[in-house]
């Protein structure tokens, strides 16, 4: 289980707005935000202590990431300073805090974003749930590319396989991939592709809605979606995506649009 948040805007973010959306999430990995089914009555012991990763896009249109096995609630933000001024002339920032799932290894290797090479371009995924029995999944075409024992690292390969089948129909290839994950699986994700820019978050649990059910906030030129509601400038109207839904967003020639499915 983990925390996760991603903006997309039509300019770059800018480091004031990078820097509200870390700080929200250094306080979110320590457990200090909101109350859930996890944490109520003892607020503050259930950390996201795993490691923590983030991504953005680079003055090329390219992806680069950082991942580190601090925990964001214990890093010096002060050697960090470059990460984010570099994530701050991004249009796009995408960050993660890992609770690992049970049985798998703290190692960096399985920090959150993983960036991939596949048909589709580069891509850049997190996760935030468990798939069971991950093993069972069918993936077309990048089975040997698994480098983690990872049920996010699977379920990667699962969507970015069936995404690469019917180019299409994203939304309906996406939206049946999920419906035919093993059954008490998480699935909620961020999954981007690098050129052409397309981001896509969705939603997909069955058990404590007050920790998994995703949010977002919009205004004319950024879209901002996470685990939990910020308090961020310019963005003070949140929604939420409901069980089972799916944004899609674009962004060519410095124009942002989005769509819920």
């Amino acid at each position: 289980m983990c925390r996760m948040a991603m903006a997309v805007s039509s300019k770059r973010l800018g480091r004031s707005f990078i820097n509200q959306i870390v700080e929200y999430m250094r306080k979110s990995s320590a457990d200090q935000t909101v109350i859930h089914e996890h944490n109520e009555g003892r607020q503050g012991e259930f950390r996201h202590g795993d490691g923590w990763g983030c991504t953005w896009l680079n003055s090329f249109g390219h992806l680069r990431f950082y991942r580190s096995l601090i925990p964001l609630y214990e890093e010096d933000m002060d050697e960090l300073d470059k990460v984010f001024s570099h994530a701050a002339d991004s249009p796009f920032f995408m960050i993660h805090t890992r609770k690992a799932s049970p049985k798998l290894p703290i190692r960096v290797e399985y920090i959150h974003p993983f960036v991939r090479s596949t048909r589709l371009g580069q891509v850049a995924f997190v996760h935030n749930g468990t798939i069971q029995e991950y093993e069972t999944m069918g993936l077309v075409n990048y089975a040997e590319e698994i480098l983690t024992n990872s049920d996010s690292e699977r379920l990667l390969y699962y969507l970015v396989g069936r995404l690469e089948m019917h180019r299409d129909d994203d939304i309906k290839a996406l939206k049946n991939a999920i419906e035919n994950i093993p059954m008490g699986s998480t699935a909620n994700y961020f999954l981007v592709l690098e050129n052409p820019f397309v981001a896509y978050a969705s939603a997909n649990y069955t058990k404590t809605p007050k920790y998994l059910t995703m949010h977002y906030a919009s205004n004319d030129d950024t879209i901002v979606i996470s685990s939990e509601q910020m308090k961020l400038t310019g963005l003070e109207n949140w929604n939420t995506l409901s069980n089972g839904e799916l944004i899609k967003i674009d962004r060519k020639d410095n124009q942002l649009s989005w769509k819920k499915y």
